[in-house]
């Protein structure tokens, strides 16, 4: 272990360094007055300012109060030239991270055993009030005697607060969607779901989305219903994780209730193995004593005459005996592999079949055919069909005439051809023969379904369909392509052989990058993915992807478009992309390879409207899938979309301008670095445009706007040269969410803020939501945040008389221990600053409702509601509030 600079901080002597977080050092420290062994948790106050730092020494005060078993206890707060020290109560043995770490994962039903534990401790913190927000096993400690404590709650969310909030503090892996990205108050619920990733944690090794980087694991949280759940877990706990994981807050269960829960109740332990930590074992031991306990309490209630004997310590034994059931070992049972789901979609869109018809036609054109001799009217096929033979010398008189044949009998069916022109295909290399054998295999296959199952039972379709590549001689290549848009013309049943026999890999080879002289290819292959994909969409994509034709399909916009044709290709080829960018995640990295970006990037700067929309919708598809939105954001794509947006009528071309504003949703969400390039290439003015453009578009660009600010301070000086604050405050009355962003940006700038904040129209706005709030939980946690980073403000707002009314109102009504508390903080913060604090509270009847408070608060052993009660009380008195 390191050690620290030997020193003295207030009584405390400063020892080795224990541990490190996202927040500061711990320190081993010895109390020099009675030599007790403490943890010195010693923090940066470097971005700290007064009004933050005087509130975190308030809410240490107030934790001092606390004592529970299950809690880590709060002993001291030592401020320094440069460091916050918090001297907390020293656990020897370290936290169950660790222990995982050094062991192992553990049994679930250990799991269950030390859950229990933290979730009495959660239970008691939120009976004070306290949400903890930072469950995890790092600050899950515990004693040689096998007890559980928590630490590092109440002060770690203050500190959060005070950092930049676009950057990640800690570890997002057990964050709660509604930390993750706020959206409404901070409520005990997200200790619940960050209690669900613990136990997974715990179970595994490793929390939900552990393999991903620390963005990309929160746009998964924010996104996804719930984390994955291991297979191999037991009904009961996969019960309780569901119920952490409700996506909902308000309906996610408490502490309280989970105590109750079967997984937690079950009365069965692990084997207390020789080899375990002192600590583990302790807590089994721990776990079935209290069984016994319980179950020994219960029979005594049922029937005390039974169960009275004469040796309390044989009677105890007993009934250990009966109560419990050691855990045996189990062989987990391999999870089944689920088989892929093979779409069974049947739709057959008829416009496919005429694009394709009309494609073949044009292919057909270009042939030249024999004349039709009137002499062979009368002469049937299979007369001629022995000399259908590689080494015949007239083999090529010979398939011309049964080429002209089958142009004078359509109908007419010719035994074992398909055998034969296999044979063909194998040895003969000649062009013109290989020229006119297709013509007669497409002849063969447009007349007759029987044929072309042929070719595919015969196995010919490989050896017909490899023409279609750019090696072979362009007439060779047209054949090839008609005899493809012969198969895919055909019944779901063909085009399910065409396409097991090579079929697959040949289509993307239509798609040539000489537009010029395969043009008609070029179209087929266009129409023919569009038909085919309907089969298997996912998996198509994918095996297409893989022969990069997504690069060739972007060429082929610009062919297309210079060309002249008509836009219904450019709009079906711009709709195949976009499926593209829709596919699963191989498909959407393989479109964003850098060279594929760069195309679409230039096309953006001349394409027409309606081609626009299409490619933005296609950025728009790929920005929503958080792991290539680095590869977007390097290629420049934000600077892409605001050009875009300068560019566009905002007013006239409304869907281009709600795609692009969609998309730099996704991109800039959570993103700090996006976020300031959006700001470097100047795109607020066009945001602040784009508020005129409908309700949609005013939805994301208000979004957007109050997100910013907070991604660097270059963001919130320009933000304020727009005047984004008061633009912000003016949306409140409809966007109340608007809050969270302000309060967010006030406490990263509070200097620039403060000046645009204690404006008049600002205050009113400020103070009208204050008062007239449907979810005042959200809105107090805020202004609580905002007054205790600006003394000015808070000032300012405590004049307000429909402030403290509501204020008043919701201290003498509400019962919440969380609710009683924020309110008390608050009046606690007003009054404290208020110069006739005393005036103030009696103005609002406020001392007969803070002494009822205080009596109810100490008949509950809620310390901390009490603490705060008693301290306003001092401030009535005119008392130093300390």
């Amino acid at each position: 272990m390191a050690k620290a600079p030997n020193k003295l901080i207030g009584v405390y002597q400063i020892g080795e360094c224990i541990g490190k977080g996202a927040s500061g050092k711990v320190y081993k420290g010895l109390n020099t007055e009675n030599a007790k062994i403490v943890a010195i948790k010693q923090v940066s106050i470097s971005n700290i300012s007064d009004e933050q730092l005087s509130s975190i020494h308030m809410e240490i005060h107030l934790l001092k109060k606390l004592s529970h078993e299950n809690i880590v206890r709060y002993i001291d707060a030592i401020s320094t030239e440069k460091h916050l020290n918090i001297v907390l109560e020293y656990v020897e043995t370290g936290s169950l991270a660790a222990i995982n770490k050094k062991f192992g994962p553990f049994h679930e039903t250990l799991v269950s055993i030390y859950i229990k534990q933290v979730l009495t401790g959660l239970a008691y913190l939120h009976s004070q009030g306290i949400v903890h927000r930072d469950i995890k096993g790092a600050n899950i400690l515990t004693t040689k005697e096998g007890i559980v404590k928590l630490t590092d709650f109440g002060v770690a969310t203050k500190l959060s607060e005070t950092t930049k909030s676009m950057s990640v503090v800690g570890t997002p892996y057990w964050m709660a969607p509604e930390i993750a990205y706020p959206t409404g108050p901070t409520t005990f619920a997200c200790d619940i779901w960050s209690l669900g990733c613990t136990v997974l944690e715990l179970l595994t090794g490793a929390p939900p989305h552990y393999d991903l980087e620390p963005m990309q694991a929160l746009y998964r949280i924010v996104q996804d219903p719930s984390p994955p759940l291991p297979s191999s877990i037991s009904f009961e706990l996969r019960d309780f994780l569901i119920k952490c994981f409700q996506k909902e807050p308000l309906i996610r269960v408490d502490a309280s209730t989970l105590l109750k829960h079967p997984w937690i109740t079950q009365k069965t332990a692990p084997i207390v193995e020789l080899n375990m930590p002192e600590e583990v074992s302790n807590t089994i031991r721990n776990h079935i004593e209290s069984i016994v306990e319980v179950e020994e309490k219960q029979e005594i209630d049922e029937d005390p005459e039974s169960c009275r004997s004469s040796s309390p310590l044989g009677h105890r034994r007993t009934r250990a005996k009966g109560s419990f059931r050691v855990q045996e070992p189990q062989v987990e049972e391999k999870a089944s592999k689920t088989a892929r789901t093979i779409s069974k979609s049947t739709r057959i869109e008829s416009d496919d079949f005429n694009s394709v018809n009309s494609c073949m036609q044009r292919l057909r054109e270009n042939r030249c055919l024999s004349v039709v001799s009137e002499k062979l009217s009368f002469i049937e096929g299979h007369s001629i069909i022995n000399e259908l033979v590689p080494g015949n010398s007239s083999l090529i008189s010979t398939i011309l005439q049964l080429l002209d044949i089958l142009k004078l009998n359509p109908g007419q069916k010719i035994d074992n051809i398909i055998g034969l022109m296999k044979d063909i295909f194998e040895e003969v290399e000649d062009f013109d023969i290989l020229k006119h054998s297709l013509i007669l295999i497409s002849q063969l296959c447009e007349n007759d379904e029987e044929y072309k199952i042929q070719m595919s039972v015969l196995g010919l379709l490989p050896l017909t369909l490899k023409f279609v590549g750019e090696e072979y001689l362009h007439e060779l290549r047209c054949e090839a392509g008609y005899l493809v848009g012969v198969l895919c013309n055909s019944s779901w049943f063909i085009r399910k052989l065409f396409l097991s026999g090579g079929g697959l890999e040949c289509i993307p080879k239509l798609i040539d990058r000489d537009y010029e002289s395969n043009k008609n290819l070029v179209l087929l292959g266009i129409d023919c993915m569009l038909m085919l994909i309907e089969i298997n969409y996912e998996d198509f994509i994918r095996v297409w992807a893989g022969y990069n034709v997504i690069e060739r399909l972007l060429i082929s916009i610009d062919n297309i478009f210079q060309a002249g044709e008509s836009e219904v290709y450019l709009d079906k080829l711009c709709d195949l992309l976009i499926k593209f960018a829709r596919g699963p995640r191989y498909v959407q990295e393989k479109f964003c390879d850098s060279e594929n970006l760069r195309i679409l990037s230039n096309y953006l700067n001349f394409v027409p409207p309606v081609v626009k929309l299409k490619l933005v919708k296609i950025i728009k598809c790929l920005s929503s899938e958080n792991l290539v939105q680095n590869k977007l954001e390097n290629s420049g794509i934000v600077v892409d979309l605001v050009n875009v947006l300068s560019t566009t009528h905002l007013e006239l071309q409304y869907e281009i301008v709600y795609s692009c504003l969609r998309s730099l949703s996704y991109l800039l969400k959570l993103s700090a670095s996006r976020q300031e390039q959006l700001v470097l290439a100047g795109g607020v003015p066009f945001l602040k445009e784009a508020l005129q453009c409908g309700k949609s578009c005013e939805e994301l660009s208000i979004d957007l706007l109050q997100s910013i600010p907070t991604a660097s301070n270059y963001c919130s000086k320009i933000m304020h040269s727009y005047e984004i604050m008061t633009l912000l405050i003016s949306y409140l009355p409809n966007y109340p969410r608007i809050l969270d962003g302000i309060t967010k940006w006030i406490g990263s700038d509070s200097k620039r803020c403060t000046t645009e904040m204690v404006k008049q129209e600002n205050l009113n706005a400020l103070i009208e939501l204050f008062a007239s709030a449907h979810n005042f939980d959200h809105v107090l946690q805020c202004f609580i945040r905002i007054l205790t980073s600006s003394e000015l403000i808070a000032v300012e707002i405590s004049k307000s008389h429909d402030f403290l009314e509501r204020l008043a109102r919701e201290v003498s009504q509400n019962s919440q221990p969380q609710l009683v508390k924020n309110c008390l903080d608050l009046l606690l913060h007003i009054s404290s600053k208020h110069p006739k604090p005393r005036e103030l509270l009696d103005k609002y009847s406020m001392y007969p409702v803070i002494v009822n408070i205080l009596h109810q608060s100490h008949d509950k052993d809620r310390v901390v509601v009490e603490e705060i009660a008693t301290m306003l009380l001092e401030v009535y008195s005119n008392k130093t509030c300390n």
